[in-house]
Parts: structure tokens; C-alpha cells; sequence
């Protein structure tokens, strides 16, 4: 199975973020055309063209990539304001033990879309090179020389840094997971630790003690 149609299955395993790939079948599509139409040392309109819907392709996964990184970091520090950081915390006493189970549950998931995020990344990195790769032979066999090749700098460097970003995004869900762990297991009486009253109510009972 050649990367095309590797990259196209793996896309299409993730309905949900299909749109954000590369549309690679779509530049193919116009690579193909282009050489079927020949003649492409004068035909420089096509080739600027194609170059253009590069770019476009280029920045419009650099700005996802971007807003994506964002969002993961949001949703951390979401859930980092809502877990209670230990058993004195005021939030310990108001958060309900379902609820940190759905927090755990959101703490799975998302270790599990950074990961996948981080993979897509990856090949539409991939699948931007190939692009290029296959562009410029094909015009080096039409014999024209490029003004300037194909650059897909911009989203490789978002990639460099959600590599960077993903282990700090796993350590930070780690310590998230371990806090939830500690609150459902308070809420549970596990381990749970004795915190005092804020305040301190009397109460004293009265009895009639027969005299002998």
C-alpha cells in the first residue's frame, strides 16, 4: 500500500477529523491533471496555481494546529481549577464524587486525542512532503526550474513543537489523574484525611439523676 492511500485510510478512521487533513487526493487529482494537459514550461498560470492552493493548504492546518494546541491547554486548565488539591481544599467539600469520575473519564480521553493529535501532525507532515516531492518532478521533467520550491516550513515547526508540547501535556494529565484518584478515594472514606469544622457548635444533653 503506497503512502496515498495509507495516509487516505488513516483519515478516514477519524470522521471527525477528516476535514482537517491534508487533501491530498485533491492535489494528486490536480498534479495528474496538470500533466495529462502537458505543455507545463509555458503554462505558468497552472503551475502558480498550484503552488497558491500550497500555501493556502499550509496555513490553513498551521492556524488548526495552532488552535488545537490551544484548546488542550484550555481544557487542562479547566479541569486543574476543578479538582480540589487536597482534602483541605474548599472544593473538596463541594465536588460530588460522579463528578470526578467524569473527570477521570475526561482526563482518559484527552490523553488519547494528544496522542492522536500528535500522530496527525505527523503525517500530514508527510503528506505535505510528498506533495512537493511529486511537484517538482514533475517539473523537472517538464524542464522548468522553479522560482522557489514548495514550503511547508510553517506547519513543520507547529509540529516541532506539539513534539515538545506532548510530553508536558501527559505529565500535567498524570498529576490531573492522580488528584482525581485522591478525591474520589476522600469521597470514597479510601484514605480519606479528617478535616475540622470551620466552626465548633455545642451540644450537651440534660439528665435528672435520682439522688439516693
Amino acid at each position: 500500500m503506497g503512502f496515498g492511500a495509507t495516509f487516505e485510510a488513516q483519515a478516514q478512521a477519524r470522521p471527525n477529523e477528516r476535514a482537517n487533513y491534508v487533501r491530498y487526493a485533491a492535489f494528486k487529482e490536480k498534479l495528474l491533471a496538470m500533466a495529462a494537459k502537458g505543455n507545463l514550461r509555458r503554462d505558468s498560470a497552472a503551475r502558480e496555481g498550484f503552488a497558491r492552493d500550497y500555501q493556502a493548504e499550509v496555513d490553513r492546518l498551521t492556524r488548526f494546529a495552532g488552535s488545537s494546541v490551544e484548546s488542550i491547554w484550555m481544557r487542562i486548565d479547566l479541569v486543574h481549577g476543578e479538582l480540589p488539591a487536597d482534602a483541605k481544599d474548599p472544593k473538596a467539600q463541594k465536588i460530588s464524587l460522579y463528578r470526578v469520575q467524569d473527570i477521570e473519564q475526561d482526563i482518559d480521553a484527552l490523553g488519547k486525542e494528544i496522542l492522536s493529535f500528535r500522530e496527525f501532525m505527523s503525517s500530514n507532515v508527510e503528506a505535505f512532503q510528498h506533495i512537493a516531492q511529486k511537484f517538482d518532478q514533475m517539473l523537472r521533467e517538464s524542464g522548468v526550474k522553479a522560482k522557489s520550491p514548495l514550503d511547508a516550513s510553517a506547519f513543520s515547526a507547529k509540529r516541532d513543537e506539539v513534539e515538545r508540547l506532548v510530553e508536558t501535556f501527559l505529565v500535567l494529565l498524570s498529576d490531573l489523574y492522580a488528584r482525581a484518584r485522591r478525591s474520589k478515594n476522600n469521597k470514597e472514606g479510601g484514605d480519606a484525611v479528617w478535616v475540622p469544622p470551620e466552626s465548633f457548635q455545642r451540644k450537651t444533653t440534660k439528665y435528672w439523676v435520682k439522688a439516693e
